[in-house]
């Protein structure tokens, strides 16, 4: 599952996360949602840190204008619906395995355009209010 909480700039959306961070400070994770929608091609060593956590999040999504041309929604399908994705370290035997994380991410108006029905059906959008 994934929330997406959207609204104007300096209004508080961080606010919530940075309390469920304190309030879980090993069960949290940052996670670069740029990257993320790169593919795993990009991502070899940077899902294994997520399989001991509770959820992540990218407070600052920047490069709106590359994720909407370029976005591969698949790898994001599989991290956040616990399908089987590589979790290979540095200097270690490679392995794969299932992610149990959910994912808070915050973004500033407009919202990234989001054309993919698996990706929509795992999404919780909160807009805030002025």
């Amino acid at each position: 599952m994934v929330l997406w909480i959207v609204g104007k700039q300096r209004i508080g959306k961080g606010s919530l996360v940075r309390l469920l961070k304190l309030l879980n400070l090993s069960g949290f994770e940052k996670m670069t949602l740029s990257l993320i929608l790169m593919g795993e091609s990009h991502t070899r060593f940077d899902l294994a840190p997520y399989e001991t956590k509770n959820f992540v999040s990218d407070m600052e999504i920047t490069e709106k204008g590359k994720i909407d041309k370029d976005a591969d929604w698949v790898l994001f399908n599989k991290v956040f619906e616990g399908d089987t994705v590589c979790l290979e370290e540095r200097f270690k035997k490679k392995r794969s395995g299932t992610l149990k994380i959910k994912g808070i991410f915050i973004q500033n108006l407009p919202m990234i355009r989001i054309e993919n029905e698996a990706t929509i059906e795992r999404s919780i959008i909160i807009p805030t209010l002025d």
